[in-house]
């Protein structure tokens, strides 16, 4: 069985160049694309393992940024909103971690969406119409594949979102919807002082096990989750890179630790970024920018 490690180095031998994006080289006409969901084509493209190389490491640090844009409106106790844009450092991490599997969703421009998934030679690709792109799909193709492939599996399942046991399967989706289009989500005006009490702890470094059995309120849990999980899916993005970086050539290594400085620099350094948050950061990047 090929490993997500074995897969994501395999597309690091190309190098990670700032290049098109999948939906550009996608609907650029030089792909004859599917016209079928029935009838998926294979197409070979180095172009396209590049990209998805480049869009998992843009992905993974709009996850960190989304991170930081989560403390701002933490620090102000806006609940409700700080609780969506939590997801989506969620859901950009599961969008990058997809990509070091070898496997995207792609929307074009004319509306069609197409899943691309990395075949066992580098610059393989089964490519496959799809009637709807939403973020269940992406979900469920986060969930089958941290499943399915063996790379820190017992780690990924156990300790994060259990993706083998079904009640937890779109946790994070069904909160977001929860938060986002239930009348009742919008409780900031509502907080008790134990509940806003809550909400000042951060929980990036417990597992969501622990989360469960602290003694929080409903809402304050769901945050709590996200945050951790959230985290838990940064260390597993800039681990993989850690293999995927070994493998590039200096160029490459220069975009890559480009992008790290930027952030740092330009969204890292400023308050209310948390010691703790920041720290983090570090630790995931500097291992790797040292090697």
């Amino acid at each position: 069985m090929k490993t997500v490690s074995s897969i994501a180095t395999q597309i690091g031998s190309l190098g990670v160049v700032p290049c098109s994006c999948l939906k550009d080289i996608l609907g650029n006409g030089t792909i004859l694309l599917p016209t079928d969901v029935k009838k998926p084509i294979n197409h070979f493209s180095n172009d396209l393992v590049r990209a998805q190389l480049f869009e998992a490491l843009r992905f993974g640090f709009r996850s960190l940024s989304h991170l930081v844009a989560y403390e701002a409106l933490a620090e102000r106790r806006q609940l409700s909103w700080s609780g969506v844009t939590l997801y989506y450092a969620n859901y950009f991490a599961v969008l990058s971690l997809n990509r070091l599997a070898g496997r995207s969703i792609s929307t074009l421009n004319t509306g069609s969406s197409f899943e691309l998934s990395a075949g066992s030679t580098i610059g393989n690709f089964d490519i496959k119409r799809l009637e709807v792109n939403n973020h269940k799909l992406v979900w469920t193709s986060n969930y089958d594949l941290y499943s399915d492939f063996n790379w820190r599996d017992t780690d990924y399942d156990d300790t994060i979102v259990k993706v083998r046991s079904d009640p937890y399967r779109h946790y994070e989706r069904k909160t977001r919807e929860y938060m986002n289009y239930h009348p009742g989500s919008y409780s900031e005006i509502f907080m008790s002082s134990a509940m806003s009490s809550n909400l000042s702890r951060r929980f990036y470094t417990d597992k969501p096990n622990v989360v469960w059995s602290l003694p929080l309120d409903e809402e304050a849990r769901k945050i709590a989750l996200l945050e951790s999980a959230a985290c838990a899916r940064q260390d597993i993005i800039f681990s993989i890179f850690a293999e995927v970086y070994a493998s590039l050539q200096p160029e490459s290594r220069l975009v890559f630790n480009g992008y790290a400085t930027q952030f740092s620099k330009r969204v890292a350094s400023y308050p209310p970024y948390s010691v703790k948050l920041k720290a983090m950061l570090y630790n995931f990047l500097i291992p790797l920018m040292t090697k």
